[in-house]
């Protein structure tokens, strides 16, 4: 009764309910602990637990418990990559994208994804790519040789591409994606273009032979000129930037309407071969075959006023042949086609002149009747001017047979008249030698003569000289003596007897005519001279007679010897002396 009532009561319901709690909640504990998940997971997994509004991974090694109530669970592998692997990343809870390079093991994160694996991009030493960085538009250039692994938002813009090996034969023109402009490098070694430059082309070298002229238009449209005349060994360049070498269309070697293309100018002579119908005067056809030579001359006025000159002068050489034999009859054609074809080719020469051209010969090889019966006819002309020319041609060799043996019995005779000529000058110079010799010789002997002869005045002068000296000390002794014996005479006399000076003079005077006439007297004794005495030196006089003869008259009769004066006989003495 006691229990029944202890069980009514409030506390003991109560604890009741808490025991049925309990149990319940240990059931409940009981039931999770038996029903709880776990994943076993390997060095290179990783679990992946999931709920309505959350996730996250666990990596192994080991195990993972997870309430399963809760979460889902799932298993997944590392990401293995190798050296030459990589991998993107997307963050998909906020969209950040990254990037693995390999070596690696890589466990993603809970809202991570994973792109495809790529290949890393090798490179050689020669090599290079371009990658753009699509988050801030940056370019970057990656040159090699290394392995490259672009960025977790870099692109490739520009697959691997080869470097340019600039050398003597090869230059690089690059074009800036910043400026737009365009550059030509040409320095040695290898180039690799910039993030933002473009390599548009490799330029080979331009060679320009002696004989060559290379035209290049600029941006501008002005044409240059590489002419590898200049200095006779050719030239060379790379085409600039914003240039273009001239390619030109001429009519090919027959001259019709074929086409080659030309980029370098000759300027040798060039022949064209042309092969046309024309028609004579009198109305026959006929098929000429020739040649055209000509060259080019003036390359920039050529380039100015044609882009075809072969065809041009073909043409134009084609139109002057046809109207001058148009303008001739058969006959005169025949017998005259080269003087015709000459006129043709001088005919309206401005036109190649303004073309910068010159047009060297015009030559006709060959010339046939276009009808054959006008042909049979042809040859029969043909064969009658042959006979003609072989005729005059016969007639020729001999007149040059006589002209030859008249121009050898002319060179005989002008021989003959040239030896004639040369002995007249030979004796001519002999007697002219002969004569300078005797000229020598008579102007040495007069020479000698002449100086012989100055001696002599010399040996004269000398003489004299002396001789007027000998004569002075003579006369001075003589006056001494003189006029010592007048002092004595004087003395003597004592002044005693009048005119005692004027007697001594006189006496003087006598003494010295004496001695003079005996000098005289010796020397004509002594020599050869002749005695010249005048009528003073004789005192004569001459008295004509009326029969005209003369008689000489004693011009004092105390003078009756006629003795010679002692003036005279010093005269005479001088002139013997002479």
């Amino acid at each position: 009764m006691n229990k029944e009532k202890a069980l009514r009561s409030p506390l003991c319901k109560f604890l009741i309910f808490i025991a049925g709690i309990a149990v319940l909640v240990g059931i409940i504990l009981g039931i999770y602990a038996g029903a709880a998940g776990y994943v076993m997971l390997n060095s290179d997994e990783q679990a992946v637990l999931t709920s309505c509004c959350d996730k996250y991974v666990e990596n192994g090694p080991g195990y993972v418990r997870f309430d399963p109530f809760w979460y889902g669970a799932s298993k997944r592998k590392a990401i293995v990559l190798s050296e030459v692997e990589y991998i993107r990343i997307t963050n998909t809870l906020t969209g950040i994208i990254t990037s693995v390079n390999g070596p690696a093991q890589h466990f993603l994160e809970a809202w991570d994804e994973a792109d495809e694996k790529q290949q890393g991009v090798q490179l050689q030493r020669n090599q290079y790519l371009k990658l753009l960085d699509t988050r801030t538009g940056v370019m970057r250039v990656v040159q090699g040789e290394q392995l490259v692994f672009p960025g977790p938002m870099e692109e490739l813009v520009l697959e691997v591409s080869a470097g340019v090996s600039v050398d003597d034969d090869t230059a690089a023109l690059i074009l800036s994606t910043e400026t737009g402009q365009q550059r030509l490098v040409t320095e040695k070694g290898l180039f690799i273009p910039g993030p933002y430059e473009q390599v548009l082309e490799e330029r080979e070298l331009i060679r320009v032979e002696p004989h060559e002229v290379a035209i290049v238009r600029d941006v501008s449209g002005s044409y240059n000129f590489y002419n590898g005349s200049t200095g006779g060994k050719g030239t060379a360049f790379f085409l600039p930037p914003h240039s273009e070498l001239v390619t030109m269309r001429w009519s090919d070697d027959d001259g019709v309407a074929g086409q080659v293309e030309v980029s370098k100018i000759d300027t040798r002579s060039q022949y064209a071969m042309f092969e046309f119908t024309v028609r004579t005067s009198d109305n026959v056809e006929l098929v000429l075959k020739g040649t055209v030579f000509w060259q080019i001359v003036e390359v920039p006025i050529m380039i100015e006023k044609t882009g075809d000159p072969k065809g041009e002068v073909w043409y134009h050489a084609r139109s002057a042949l046809i109207q001058a034999v148009s303008g001739a009859t058969l006959e005169e054609f025949m017998s005259g086609f080269n003087d015709l074809v000459k006129r043709a080719a001088a005919a309206d020469s401005t036109f190649y002149t303004e073309r910068g051209v010159q047009l060297h010969t015009l030559e006709v090889t060959s010339y046939a009747c276009k009808d054959e019966s006008q042909s049979i006819v042809l040859q029969e002309i043909i064969r009658e001017t042959t006979n003609r020319i072989n005729a005059l041609q016969k007639q020729r060799s001999e007149n040059e047979v006589l002209s030859e043996k008249l121009a050898a019995d002319l060179s005989l005779e002008v021989s003959r008249k040239e030896l004639v000529q040369a002995q007249a000058e030979n004796n001519r110079v002999l007697a002219l030698a002969v004569q300078s010799a005797t000229n020598e010789v008579d102007l040495a002997k007069v020479t000698a003569e002449i100086a012989l002869e100055q001696k002599r005045a010399e040996l004269v002068s000398a003489k004299t000289t002396n001789d007027r000296v000998l004569a002075r000390a003579e006369g001075d002794a003589e006056g001494l003596r003189y006029a010592a014996s007048l002092d004595t005479f004087l003395t003597e006399m004592n002044e005693t007897v009048h005119g005692a000076v004027d007697w001594y003079r006189f006496f003087s005077e006598q003494h010295a005519a004496t001695q003079q006439l005996e000098s005289s007297t010796r020397n004509l004794g002594s020599g050869s001279a002749n005695l010249f005495l005048t009528p003073q030196d004789l005192s004569l006089r001459l008295q004509v007679n009326p029969q005209g003869g003369t008689t000489p008259v004693p011009a004092a009769s105390g003078a009756a010897e006629a003795l010679p004066s002692p003036e005279a006989v010093a005269s005479a003495a001088v002139e013997a002396s002479g």
